[in-house]
């Protein structure tokens, strides 16, 4: 089947390249042990059934930079073509991992609580919420994956009260490149 060959030929390369970045990234040995603890969350979250890519953005000078995480769950929570679930840019540092929303998925607080995730900043538990939360806004907007990735970004108010994306530069953004990496995944 073409989508775990490749979620089994890039999840190989992709991890011991990432593995690689992230030790020259390190400043010091504990550092680079927090980092070798996420690319092992990975590794796990893979083993579930999940399909996991990590590209580089952008590298900032020093210990830090990003990365942003795209996850697809292949069968059970999306589509069978493999919907692309992404989420904030992380950045990891000599601090450990963190986010401007606070954790790796965007799960507000209820449907945290909903989705009964008890640490938001456990990487494996907070995909396996956040996934399932993208799950029930392409539901509920009946498979427009545009409206609910924009639901994802900005939230719900916003896309109800005007019924499409909201004009908000961000989430036009943010919209336009998941589309446009779900087109090319989708093409195979």
């Amino acid at each position: 089947m073409f989508w775990n060959d490749l979620a089994l030929n890039i999840s190989c390369v992709i991890k011991r390249i990432y593995q690689n970045f992230l030790l020259n990234w390190s400043t010091n040995e504990k550092t680079a042990n927090k980092k070798r603890q996420a690319v092992n969350v990975k590794g796990k979250i893979e083993a579930r059934g999940f399909f996991v890519i990590y590209l580089t953005l952008s590298a900032v000078v020093g210990p830090a930079f990003f990365v942003t995480h795209v996850y697809a769950d292949l069968y059970r929570y999306i589509d069978k073509n493999g919907v692309l679930h992404f989420t904030n840019v992380p950045m990891f540092s000599d601090y450990g991992l963190y986010l401007r929303e606070g954790s790796i998925e965007q799960t507000p607080d209820p449907i945290g609580s909903y989705l009964r995730i008890k640490n938001p900043f456990d990487p494996e538990e907070n995909i396996m919420g956040g996934t399932q939360y993208f799950k029930h806004l392409v539901t509920q907007f009946n498979g427009k994956l545009s409206l609910a990735l924009a639901t994802y970004n900005a939230g719900p108010e916003r896309v109800n009260r005007c019924n499409r994306i909201p004009p908000i530069e961000e989430t036009e953004n943010y919209v336009e490149k998941v589309m446009q990496y779900y087109f090319f995944f989708k093409k195979g």
